[in-house]
């Protein structure tokens, strides 16, 4: 199992619908470190058991664990994510001058800003 690093703001995800527990899932977007995506998203229960709040940046770990198969027969990544802590602005500042964004997978939807580099991990 490979795992990645990365900077995060926490935000709303106004785009699904709430999982069984009732709860609205959030948004995970990376600024700096290895992401496994442009957009990470995650339900709103994984959220709360992770500490991840809402309009704060932290640190997150992304272990990634068994893909599994779509209804429409596509093979989907799956990836875990920790929040190893919340960091104040300049701390995140200093994580991406030091630290530039790479996403592991990039998809045709998503955009990459040209000033960040985008690198495929093996």
């Amino acid at each position: 199992m490979k795992t990645y690093i990365f900077v995060a703001s926490v935000k709303k995800w106004n785009n699904g619908s709430p999982d069984k527990k009732g709860m609205e899932p959030i948004l995970l977007k990376p600024f700096a470190g290895t992401s496994p995506r442009g957009l990470n998203i995650i339900s709103g229960t994984s959220a709360e058991l992770q500490g991840f709040t809402v309009g704060k940046t932290c640190v997150v770990s992304a272990t990634e664990g068994e893909p599994y198969t779509k209804a429409d027969g596509s093979v989907v990544r799956s990836f875990n994510f920790d929040n190893i802590a919340d960091v104040n602005p300049i701390e995140a500042i200093a994580h991406a001058k030091s630290d530039p964004l790479k996403v592991v997978i990039a998809t045709a939807t998503e955009e990459v800003a040209a000033t960040q580099e985008v690198e495929t991990v093996a």
